[in-house]
């Protein structure tokens, strides 16, 4: 498997692994989040990545997006994120890592192919997501409001900057 391929299995394990223990249905009446909301409640927080060993995405400001993650090696996304007028937020990452006979290599186009969430808001306030990719939907929704994987603050800032100034991007 090639590790582009693997990149791309780990973003997917990585965001559905985030709602092991904590996945509900949809709440009852829960609508699109707006999109000022759902911006709102990202901007400048790091969400992490269970199968990445202690990686992560930062979801910056101007948009920007920077991820790590150790798994088969160390790598670093650079990129943008968003949020669609219905609430949904996506992140597309190029991927950069060193390859074994020690060259720097680089996903031609992003990896996560718009790896996306929607995300609801509940009556009460509270924002739910659910994770999904290529048009195919999981099943669970895990409440955000109460989402031990996301946090305030650049967690990743040292190993983003470390591995950006290793691989010379």
């Amino acid at each position: 498997m090639s590790h582009l391929t693997k990149l791309s299995l780990i973003a997917v394990i990585s965001i559905a692994t985030t709602t092991v223990g904590i996945a509900d249905p949809r709440p009852q009446g829960a609508k699109k989040a707006p999109p000022q909301e759902v911006a709102n409640f990202y901007a400048g927080k790091t969400q992490s990545w269970s199968s990445c060993n202690g990686g992560g995405i930062y979801y910056g400001g101007g948009w920007q997006a920077q991820a790590y993650c150790k798994e088969d090696g160390e790598s670093v996304g650079i990129g943008t994120w968003s949020i669609s007028r219905n609430g949904r937020i996506c992140h597309d990452l190029t991927w950069y890592w060193r390859d074994e006979d020690g060259s720097v290599k680089s996903s031609d186009k992003p990896v996560s192919d718009r790896n996306c969430d929607d995300i609801v808001m509940a009556s009460d306030g509270t924002l739910w997501a659910r994770w999904v990719h290529k048009k195919t939907e999981a099943d669970a929704w895990w409440n955000l409001n109460r989402s031990e994987s996301i946090r305030q603050g650049n967690k990743l800032k040292g190993k983003i900057n470390r591995m950006r100034r290793n691989l010379g991007v």
